[in-house]
C-alpha cells in the first residue's frame, strides 16, 4: 500500500543521502507535523509496522505534545 511505498522511499531517499531514516524522520515530523500529534483518529500501529514503520517512529507518532 502508500504506506509502504512511502517508507520504502524514505528509506531509498535517505540511504542515497547517507542519512539515517529514524532521525530524519523524527525531525520532519516534529517540524512539520508537530501541531498535528498526536492524532485524533487511532493510528495503525501493526498496519504501520507491516508496512515499515521502526518503533521508535511509531512511538513518535503516538506521543503527546509536551504542554506550554
Amino acid at each position: 500500500g502508500h504506506v509502504g511505498t512511502g517508507t520504502r522511499w524514505h528509506a531509498e531517499w535517505c540511504a542515497q543521502r547517507g542519512i539515517e531514516p529514524a532521525a530524519h524522520f523524527a525531525q520532519v515530523v516534529r517540524v512539520r507535523f508537530a501541531d498535528q500529534l498526536p492524532s485524533p483518529w487511532p493510528l495503525d500501529h501493526a498496519g504501520r509496522a507491516t508496512a515499515g514503520f521502526r518503533d521508535a517512529e511509531l512511538a513518535l507518532l503516538s506521543a503527546t505534545p509536551p504542554q506550554a
